[in-house]
């Protein structure tokens, strides 16, 4: 989601990569987006949705109001992109916000029953 040119990511991994060597790919799930555009909190007016690419400006720390550039992809581009260079996609795993970080930062009650990040295993056959 920091990467602009997702193509040369995934054909520069395929290619240094050995037979059976692994990808994982983990960014924040692209559904955290279409939920934060719900509550009012994206600073763009390009955020299409759920299924657009769009890049938005996000506060990554909190109080000191340090915002950082990234791209909202949709889950398909990603299997797309790496399937598209050889990659063969192994495992998906949508984990959600657990019980023990919500008792630390009770601020994440809310996502406890979506998925907060996406991640995805991908091997070269």
């Amino acid at each position: 989601m920091y990467v602009k040119d997702l193509d040369n990511v995934a054909r520069e991994s395929y290619r240094i990569l050995n037979s059976k060597g692994i990808m994982i790919i983990s960014v924040t799930h692209p559904i955290k987006w279409a939920l934060e555009q719900q509550k009012g909190n994206i600073k763009t007016d390009s955020y299409m949705g759920y299924l657009s690419e769009t890049s938005i400006s996000w506060c990554i720390a909190g109080s000191k109001k340090m915002d950082m550039n990234l791209l909202t992809r949709p889950f398909e581009v990603y299997v797309n992109t790496f399937t598209k260079f050889g990659f063969r996609l192994e495992t998906v795993s949508e984990p959600a916000v657990t019980d023990e970080f919500v008792l630390k930062y009770p601020e994440f009650l809310s996502d406890r029953k979506t998925p907060y990040r996406l991640n995805l295993k991908f091997v070269k056959p």
